[in-house]
């Protein structure tokens, strides 16, 4: 059955929403008549008009994987009610590990269809249920009757296909993540921003080479991407634009330290602040290679 309204919760980091991007626009295009809401995480609302057309959004500054239901409930309260407002006849959640947050948001539509994915291997999990009990009184377990069972190593993108399929009553084939860059104004800042640096189209690297924001071991070590960047430089001759957000100036300038490349060669450095990731995309847009 096709609803009127649908809900979608995805309150996951960024890799997650661009892997997610494919599957909201089919299902924009299985459903082009129902209002169709995706809740996100509000660090990520400026990339929104990126993942698909025709969609409303909703954004909480709440992070489930690090606060409890005590932390903001003011927020707590506004998405609740913003849950009722919409009043949804389909609740899903595609959010990459279950949270208390959607299961707090699912309790609040009781006549929704109301759809999680899981692992096969998955039993649930303990602290968020307590949280939510404690907290709220409501029981985890109660959040979504319908589950779609996933294998454990199936990649992310291909899972939210699973989870749409089941969602449209038909099989939707995959489609690989992807995301256009920015044309406009956009666009012509990240050429501007280029061209001052030296960079020509097509002949540069792009390092992110801090991404330590969640979880700090996920960083490779300064001195490896250093050496990384020597050995793309002395070999193919490419440049490299370290990208981060300004609070990780000090991590990326010692990569620049340590890369003891010359000044024409040395890699040069693009700060971005909270609402910049169009910008960032652009100008990924014009590299030769990522890393």
């Amino acid at each position: 059955m096709i609803p009127c309204a649908a809900l979608l919760l995805k309150t996951d980091t960024l890799g997650d929403l661009v892997l997610f991007a494919p599957t909201l626009r089919a299902l924009r295009a299985a459903w082009p008549a129902a209002r169709l809401t995706v809740l996100i995480r509000r660090a990520y609302r400026d990339l929104a008009p990126l993942l698909a057309d025709g969609v409303e959004w909703l954004d909480t500054t709440l992070d489930p994987f690090s606060t409890g239901p005590a932390t903001d409930p003011g927020e707590l309260a506004r998405l609740r009610a913003a849950v009722l407002t919409l009043a949804p006849d389909l609740v899903a959640t595609a959010t990459s590990r279950a949270n208390w947050l959607d299961a707090a948001l699912a309790i609040g539509a009781p006549t929704a269809r109301r759809v999680a994915i899981s692992n096969a291997d998955d039993h649930g999990d303990e602290i968020f249920s307590t949280q939510l009990r404690v907290a709220l009184g409501i029981d985890a377990a109660r959040a979504f009757p319908e589950k779609i069972s996933a294998p454990p190593a199936e990649p992310d993108w291909r899972r939210n296909f699973r989870l749409a399929s089941a969602l449209v009553g038909r099989e939707l084939a995959p489609t690989a993540p992807a995301l256009t860059a920015p044309a406009g104004a956009t666009a012509a800042a990240a050429e501007k921003i280029l061209a001052s640096l030296g960079l020509p189209p097509g002949r540069y690297v792009v390092c992110a080479a801090a991404g330590f924001a969640n979880v700090k071991i996920k960083t490779w070590p300064a001195e490896n991407f250093a050496a990384a960047l020597g050995h793309l430089h002395a070999r193919h001759q490419l440049r490299t634009l370290l990208v981060g957000h300004e609070g990780e100036r000090a991590h990326l300038a010692s990569i620049v330290s340590a890369s003891r490349l010359p000044s024409p060669a040395s890699p040069v450095l693009w700060l971005g602040r909270d609402g910049d990731l169009p910008l960032l995309a652009a100008l990924l847009a014009h590299a030769a290679l990522f890393l």
